[in-house]
Parts: C-alpha cells; sequence; structure tokens
C-alpha cells in the first residue's frame, strides 16, 4: 500500500484540499437555491467540514465573486455600559452596510463599467455618491481614511465614549443604513447577484468566542446574524459558518431569533458523501485504487467505521491515518480500523475540552464518568433518562460522578439542568437516536433538539 498518507486533519493546513474537495449534497442544494433565498448561516459540528466549504467557496473554483469577513478583518466589540443594544444594532447594520458597498465599488472601478448595461453604471454610481457624499461625509470627523471597504468595520465601536455618541447621532439622523442597504440591492441586482460574502466564525467577529455564552455575547452574535439574514434577502448571498452550541446560546438569549430562524441549515454528510470523501483521496491523493488500500470492500468499510464517527469527514480521517499509521504498509484491516476508534473516542473527550474547558473545567472528567453511568442504562434510552441516571450518580456517594462533583463546583449545577448532562453527551456525540426504522447519527446534522424530542436514543457505538 502506498505510504502517502491522507492528509491533515485541519483543513486549513491541506494545500492540495481543493485537489480532492467533494461538492457533497447538502452543499448543492446550498449552491442551488436562487439568491436571496435558502439558509444563509450553516451551523457545523467541530469537523464536520466548515473550513472545507469555506475554503472551496472563496477560491477560484467557486461559482461566485467571494467577499469575506472575519476577525481578521474587523473586530466589533466594545465595553461600554451605556452603549445600549439598540445602539449596538444602529451602528453595526450602517458600518457593515456601508463598507460592503464599499467592497463592490471597489472590485468593479469605473473604467471597468464602461460598456456595461445602463442599469449597472447608474446602480454604481448611485452607491459612490451615498459613500462619498453621504456616510464619509457624514462621519468625516471620525472616519480618517476617504474610502470605504469592510476595514471601516468597527470604526465607530473604537472610538472614545463622547466620540461614539456623536458618530452615531450622525449614523441615525441621516438614516444611513437604509440608503446603504437600498443601494445595494441595486447593485447586487445589477450585478445578476454574482457577490457572495462568506463570514467565519462570527462570534469572533463581535464576542468573545467560544467559551463565553452569556446573554450579552449572544445578543451582539444574534444581533450581526440578523444583519446577515437582511442582507442575504436584499440579494447579496451570504455564506454564514459558526457551531452548533453557539447558535444554541443564541436561540436562548437572542430575543429576534425568529426573524432568521428558517434560513439555517446544519452542515450534513450522507454515507454515499462519506464514500465519495474517501474515495477521492484514494484516487487523486494516494494515486491508488480501492482495493489497494484497504481489506474490506466499501460497504464493509462504511457498515464499520460510520456507525462510530461523531462529526464526519475529520473523524474519517483520524481513523484513517491512525490505522494507516499501525498497519505496517499493508492493506488497512477491520483490526486496524477498530483499533484506531478507541484513539478517536479519546480525542472526543479532549474536543469537549477544547470547546467548553474555559468554563466547565474537567468537563472531559465529567463526559467520561457520564458516559460509564449511561453504559449501564438499557440500550434504548430518553434525554431525560439519561438526565435522571446522572442525577443520581453525582448524589451518590460511591457513583463515579461523586468524586467529579467534589473537584468542580460546577458539576453540582447539572442536577439543576445547568447544563443538563444529555446536552453535554450530545454535544460530546454520545448519542444516535432511533426514527424511521433507523439510527440517525450526529455526522448527518441533525440537532440537538432532535435528542430531546426522540423516544428512543442510544448510546453511540464508539463509546460502548
Amino acid at each position: 500500500m502506498s505510504q502517502a498518507s491522507f492528509g491533515p486533519l485541519s483543513a486549513e493546513r491541506d494545500a492540495h484540499l481543493l485537489d480532492y474537495f467533494h461538492r457533497t449534497a447538502f452543499i448543492q442544494n446550498i449552491l442551488s437555491a436562487p439568491s436571496g433565498e435558502g439558509p444563509f448561516l450553516i451551523l457545523s459540528r467541530p469537523g464536520a467540514g466548515k473550513t472545507a466549504f469555506k475554503k472551496w467557496l472563496l477560491s477560484k473554483d467557486s461559482p461566485y465573486a467571494t467577499i469575506s469577513l472575519d476577525a481578521t478583518t474587523a473586530r466589533v466589540f466594545v465595553d461600554d455600559p451605556s452603549f445600549n443594544d439598540e445602539d449596538y444594532r444602529t451602528l453595526l447594520r450602517a458600518e457593515l452596510l456601508a463598507g460592503l458597498l464599499g467592497e463592490l465599488i471597489g472590485r468593479s472601478p469605473a473604467q471597468l463599467r464602461k460598456g456595461q448595461s445602463k442599469t449597472l453604471r447608474d446602480a454604481y454610481a448611485e452607491a459612490e455618491d451615498f459613500v462619498t457624499e453621504n456616510f464619509l461625509q457624514s462621519v468625516v470627523d471620525f472616519v480618517k481614511d476617504r474610502f470605504a471597504s469592510l476595514q471601516i468595520l468597527g470604526t465607530g465601536f473604537s472610538l472614545s465614549k463622547e466620540e461614539r455618541g456623536r458618530y452615531l447621532k450622525q449614523v441615525r439622523r441621516k438614516d444611513l443604513a437604509s440608503a446603504a442597504l437600498k443601494c445595494l440591492e441595486k447593485v447586487t441586482a445589477a450585478e445578476k447577484h454574482r457577490f457572495c460574502l462568506v463570514v467565519d466564525n462570527p462570534e469572533y467577529i463581535v464576542g468573545h468566542g467560544l467559551a463565553l455564552t452569556d446573554r450579552a455575547n449572544a445578543f451582539r452574535i444574534g444581533a450581526l446574524l440578523n444583519l446577515l439574514a437582511e442582507i442575504h434577502t436584499a440579494g447579496l448571498r451570504v455564506a454564514a459558518f459558526t457551531k452548533f452550541h453557539v447558535f444554541d446560546s443564541v436561540q436562548e438569549h437572542y430575543t429576534d431569533y425568529s426573524h432568521f430562524a428558517d434560513s439555517v441549515a446544519r452542515l450534513e454528510w450522507t454515507r454515499d458523501d462519506l464514500i465519495e470523501f474517501v474515495s477521492l483521496r484514494v484516487k487523486k491523493r494516494l494515486k491508488s485504487e480501492w482495493n489497494d488500500v484497504f481489506g474490506l470492500t466499501q460497504k464493509d468499510f462504511a457498515d464499520l467505521v460510520f456507525p462510530r464517527i461523531i462529526n464526519g469527514p475529520r473523524d474519517v480521517l483520524f481513523l484513517l491515518s491512525a490505522a494507516q499509521s499501525a498497519s505496517a504498509g499493508v492493506k488497512l484491516s477491520k483490526d486496524n480500523l477498530l483499533s484506531a476508534s478507541t484513539q478517536l473516542k479519546d480525542d472526543k473527550y479532549k474536543d469537549m475540552s477544547r470547546l467548553f474547558g474555559g468554563i466547565y473545567p474537567g468537563v472531559d472528567a465529567f463526559c467520561k464518568a457520564a458516559v460509564a453511568v449511561v453504559r449501564d442504562l438499557k440500550p434504548s434510552m430518553t434525554t431525560q433518562s439519561v438526565d435522571a441516571a446522572v442525577d443520581s450518580s453525582i448524589s451518590d456517594p460511591h457513583g463515579p460522578l461523586h468524586g467529579i462533583r467534589a473537584k468542580y463546583d460546577w458539576v453540582i449545577n447539572v442536577q439543576a439542568g445547568i447544563p443538563r448532562a444529555s446536552a453535554l453527551l450530545g454535544t460530546l456525540g454520545a448519542f444516535v437516536f432511533v426514527a424511521n426504522g433507523r439510527r440517525h447519527y450526529p455526522w448527518e446534522g441533525h440537532p440537538l433538539e432532535a435528542l430531546d424530542r426522540s423516544d428512543s436514543i442510544e448510546l453511540s457505538p464508539l463509546f460502548k
């Protein structure tokens, strides 16, 4: 068997990723939605392919002209108790819309518009007038550069309290955001909706990232998502990527969540997608055929591996890399893959520490002990029976969770449902649920609420 690797676990570090990027059924559905319709917000578990999808969207292979927005572009944060929710929303809306107009104008300078349709020339002329005569003229005392692009996002938030108040007054008095939105609608329509705004990890642009999931952080993230939904509906296609549990916090704390609730999709994989994901790497990275690499058929591979993965492609790569290291250059076997799954299970616990260790110290130890408790329950469970069993173990001096409670103060709150044990284990990926005669796995994109709605959940084969 070829000793070339299946590739790095990190899509960001894979210089050849686009050579074997697989456009899944999910991606095809996202791309086929008419402009202004369909989902704009894509939720994923860690390792579900978000970075690869984003990387492809921003590449020359993308069907769109893309604009990228992430925390390296702008940070929109202010620590000022007098700066209320409506102030935050108003300033964010004005600066992002004006910045996007500046980006579009920069992509189509006047000399390139000659020979284009009158509709397109007029739309850009109106946008240029707005940016130079309306927006920049209104905030000239605060914006030092005489141009607008996404670099302008965050300007008002970085000012002193007094300056920010005057800046905000100007933005409100001239209703700059509404004027910018009208220009944006005209430009994107004239451009036949060829642009796409790709937003990565909005929680780092406007908030404290993954670790803090309180009301204030959730509001800032929700305000940005609400604005992105408005931009998407206006005709500038948006693809925004964030994690499941960040969005769960927005649902809990952001009151206007319903404004974009129907525009959310969960990154999902099918069995066929995962087989193709592996096959493309065998062919294009290993330069081999399936039977030269594996000692089992594609069907047998899928039956063995897919029930044992949680998040999709990264877990598959983890298993393949670990199995390959142990195979000593021979074909990958069932035993190699089963042995590698033990390492994957350990990595899932480490994932929980990486995600939640800042707010729940020892969460990996808690999850290990909680899984041991759940393992003793009957095969078919509910989230309610899981929570009851974990609560009982926390109180039981002889239970595996009692010692964890003594070591970490937050564990006692689990008995009050803050957080619920079943929710933490669901985020870990410890469960599958049974519906319509089959098991449904986390990598299929199901929300955690699906576990709560099910009257039959089981421990994932990875954790048995």
